[in-house]
């Protein structure tokens, strides 16, 4: 039967396609968003393929070529290198595996899909802008792809690799008790996902597993990793979710919401759509390439997502025989698996390298007589579309359940709500059992600290209806006390404990008060160091000039929340921002410690353990100079440097050191900057639930990481209702209206609504909701977080 595809009034207007999978028929609303109705799954998703690919193709075709380690085939000789990185790790062979693991219906849902794009790819009158540029032509999409683009984001959020290598450089330089005071395990705010009366034991530590004299190996490491396209992100970056239980929400109705924390890119990294056919009903967002939906409802559950930061991800040094062919294992000589990875380049050249690998997996380093293999937990066959597929037919938290079995890698928080009241939360994932101390490259020749199977499914970190109504997940640590080793360290704490506070309150919740929480930027970071550099200034407040008396002033009568007016947002971040490099840089190598300060999870309860007397070691004393400095003399020699950096690039007047004149989002394209948003003012600090993960190193405090979308469903017995907000547009077509039309809406915290219905009114399906409060701008402003400080303030500012 055809498969009829209606572009309402602002659609594409192409040659219909025909197939054999049945009837579809695609409604556009007013916003892009795709809403196909099909009479079968086949043909929903060779809808949704081709709708998607009328959108997204040269978004959909870049991903799947970073991921499968082919873009030099469009940008040449200088992309090799980038190719040959990712081709090593070999996720091109580990989305080979998954897709001989899948399920015989998710196969030939891959397939419809692959059909659906290549389709509309053949029936487009012109290839999208970039392809001209390029000089390039679109190859066929293959199932094999889809699955790449997964393993790809898998890789991203899970890979340990960069981490271990960088915490090994460290130990070499200052030893172990050192490194430990430093590279703290435990969360600045210790909250937990599920309550627990103990405190978990820091990670275990077997110095025999920790390789000796393998400082060039993992120097080496560090040079291969920052050639490839899929550097990992998951530690840097981090999402919100949260459900809420009927009985706390006004209307008696479950709620959930999300926002993953990922790159903010143009066109943005998720799809927005509504999916219908008989056996399932779909609304929610999906990565470009990957069919349905990967967060959002099907009408009887809602689920989100976050990344869980466990440890799925290990490095062991092997050495090598003479001739360089073998490497000593328990004694014996075992020869290198060798394959040969062929790259074609721009122009047609063939460039072959060789991969070599152990028993645990490839090899991405080598250095004299040493070598570094990977294992990692998405090389096994895994079957993530086939835990979606089990959630797109889950009629309530139980089935969901037993659904997510199939999701192993990358390890990700669950949060589900069904319309029968439940709400549920489990960390899921594949994770591996082993000695040593995995957060450290291990010895591997010994066999003595390789996985030793995974842990139970039953044990992962669970909880089901929580007596609190209320399940929240910030990438913070899932229990005080686990039974097993997940991971070194967690998130920090901040937007977690922030997330509490503000659902956690004696009244009902309604969706508009949900919104204003996911859009929150109130500084928890701020409300934690404050008071001590506030204090210190007052103590010796004959230290400061003119301009340092001012900024103390705007600090004293800021409210915590970092928004685009704020100058006392401006001047902690600029402050925060030298006292990290203050404290730390003279302690590392200059690469080390730029790398260690970047990276501010770390860093910055490394910083606030020092302010508060909590370390072992002294962290503030300047070793470069032959005086001893403390906490204040850091603290107002930074706010010095601060304030000169802040007057020489805003001018000498800090009523004009506003937020947003440093603090703007960029979201880019990966190849034409002129195809990149304009970069905007935007609310959002450090650590705050609506982030903005800035550099540490950059010139201002823009950034490109941040809420990639805002998802709020509310289920209900006649639909779910979804709100949503994208930072850009559905359409990655520069000239298309659609291009970055949503951007406004997400920047300003407000947001639309996505009917569950068919299209009505000439496909108008979407529109702002009547009285939606406006995000950010919602919640009542408290005077100052240190107003209790005030009289003392006075004779500083």
């Amino acid at each position: 039967m055809p498969v009829l595809l209606v572009f309402l009034a602002f659609g594409p207007k192409l040659t219909l396609p025909q197939t054999p999978y049945g009837r579809a028929e695609v409604r556009f609303d007013r916003w892009g968003i795709p809403h196909i109705f099909a009479e079968n799954p086949l043909a929903l998703s060779y809808a949704q393929g081709y709708v998607t690919a009328l959108q997204r193709l040269f978004q959909m075709d870049f991903t799947r070529r970073k991921a499968e380690g082919r873009l030099a085939e469009w940008l040449g000789e200088g992309a090799v290198e980038g190719d040959f990185e990712v081709r090593k790790v070999g996720l091109h062979l580990a989305a080979r595996k998954m897709l001989e693991a899948l399920s015989l219906e998710v196969l030939n849902l891959l397939e419809a899909y692959a059909k659906g794009v290549n389709e509309a790819a053949k029936q487009m009158a012109e290839l999208p802008p970039e392809y001209q540029r390029l000089g390039a032509k679109f190859s066929p999409w293959k199932p094999l792809d889809s699955v790449a683009l997964i393993k790809g984001i898998a890789w991203m959020l899970s890979s340990s690799v960069e981490e271990e290598a960088s915490i090994y450089l460290a130990l070499l330089k200052m030893g172990l008790a050192r490194l430990l005071d430093l590279v703290r395990a435990e969360p600045t705010d210790p909250i937990s996902i599920v309550d627990s009366s103990q405190l978990a034991p820091p990670p275990g530590l077997e110095p025999r597993s920790i390789p000796e004299g393998a400082g060039g190996l993992m120097r080496e490491v560090l040079s291969e990793v920052a050639r490839g396209w899929l550097r990992a992100r998951g530690r840097t970056l981090g999402s919100n979710n949260f459900a809420i239980a009927p009985w706390r929400t006004e209307e008696g109705l479950p709620i959930v919401a999300n926002d993953p924390h990922l790159g903010l890119s143009a066109p943005p990294v998720w799809h927005l759509v509504h999916l219908h056919c008989p056996q399932f009903k779909l609304w929610g967002a999906t990565i470009p390439g990957v069919p349905g939906v990967i967060i959002g409802t099907n009408g009887r559950i809602a689920w989100a997502v976050t990344s869980t930061g466990f440890d799925v991800c290990d490095l062991y040094t092997f050495r090598t025989s003479r001739a360089g062919r073998a490497y000593i294992y328990k004694g014996q000589e075992v020869p290198f698996k060798v394959r040969t990875e062929k790259i074609l380049v721009k122009g047609g050249r063939v460039v072959e390298r060789k991969v070599l690998e152990t028993h645990l997996g490839p090899v991405v380093a080598k250095f004299g007589a040493l070598v570094a293999s990977v294992r990692w937990v998405g090389h096994e066959p895994t079957k993530e579309v086939d835990a979606f597929l089990g959630l797109y037919k889950a009629r309530d938290v139980f089935e969901a359940e037993r659904a997510l079995r199939d999701f192993a890698c990358p390890p990700q928080n669950f949060v589900v709500a069904d319309l029968k009241g439940n709400i549920f939360f489990r960390a899921n994932g594949l994770l591996p059992l082993r000695k040593g101390t995995p957060f450290l490259p291990m010895n591997g020749e010994t066999g003595e600290f390789e996985w030793e199977g995974f842990i139970p499914w039953e044990e992962l970190p669970q909880v089901l209806n929580p007596r609190s109504g209320i399940v929240v997940t910030a990438n913070n640590r899932p229990q005080r006390s686990p039974k097993h080793y997940l991971a070194f360290s967690f998130d920090i704490g901040f937007r977690a404990r922030r997330l509490w506070e503000l659902l956690d309150v004696p009244w009902r919740l309604t969706v508009g008060y949900v919104k204003s929480v996911q859009c929150d930027v109130y500084s928890k970071l701020a409300q934690r160091l404050l008071p001590f550099l506030i204090k210190s200034a007052m103590r010796r407040a004959g230290e400061l000039g003119p301009l340092e008396r001012r900024a103390i002033k705007a600090l004293k009568e800021w409210n915590g929340f970092c928004l685009p007016d704020s100058t006392g947002s401006t001047v902690f971040h600029a402050w925060l921002r030298f006292a990290l490099r203050g404290a730390f840089l003279d302690e590392l190598p200059e690469d080390l410690g730029v790398k260690f300060v970047g990276f501010a999870n770390v860093s910055v309860r490394a910083l606030i353990s020092a302010f508060e007397g909590r370390t072992k070691f002294d962290w503030l004393d300047d070793k470069r100079t032959a005086r001893r400095e403390g906490p204040e003399d850091l603290a107002i020699s930074t706010l010095k440097e601060a304030v000169r950096w802040l007057s020489s690039r805003l001018g000498p007047n800090p009523k004009e050191w506003t937020w947003g004149r440093l603090c703007k989002v960029r979201a880019l394209h990966p190849l034409f900057e002129d195809f990149s948003y304009k970069a905007s003012p935007a609310p959002g600090g450090l650590f705050t639930v609506s982030p903005g993960g800035f550099s540490v190193f950059g010139e201002d405090f823009s950034f490109s990481a941040g809420a990639s979308v805002r998802l709020i469903i509310q289920l209900g017995p006649e639909g779910p209702k979804v709100w949503f907000s994208l930072p850009g547009g559905q359409s990655g077509l520069p000239h298309s209206k659609h291009f970055s039309d949503l951007l406004p809406t997400w920047l300003r915290g407000d947001y639309f609504y996505l009917e569950g219905g068919k299209a009505k009114d000439n496909g108008r399906i979407t529109g702002l909701s009547p009285g939606m409060p406006e995000g950010w701008r919602t919640f009542p402003r408290k005077r100052s977080f240190c107003s209790h400080l005030s009289p003392l303030l006075e004779e500083v500012g």
